[in-house]
């Protein structure tokens, strides 16, 4: 039988996944996945925070352009479980990214 954890998190991939297929743009769903991969880093879990994060991305990106401010954020935080997972290179190259963003956007 799955855990509460377990629903949540496939609730969450399952709703983002939809939202990309059918081209809808939910804030407070972005919102929410953005938390549980908080959580998912918090305790460690840091493969199933990145694919969160991954997700979340790709759904900004999309829908809010490749310039907003919320990226920033997004690949800094992808950018931290990349490198708990020991993928030091990709997650300079994100930083580097945000960084870039911040620069571009201020």
């Amino acid at each position: 039988m799955p855990t509460e954890y377990s629903r949540s998190e496939s609730d969450i991939k399952m709703r983002l996944k939809a939202a990309a297929k059918n081209d809808n743009f939910d804030s407070s769903l972005m919102a929410e996945a953005h938390a549980f991969g908080a959580r998912l880093s918090i305790q460690k879990n840091y493969t199933d925070a990145a694919e969160i994060y991954k997700l979340l991305l790709e759904m900004q990106e999309k829908h809010l352009g490749s310039n907003h401010p919320d990226l920033a954020n997004s690949l800094e935080y992808l950018a931290l479980v990349v490198y708990e997972n020991g993928d030091k290179i990709q997650a300079m190259t994100l930083n580097y990214r945000a960084l870039a963003l911040r620069q571009t956007v201020s």
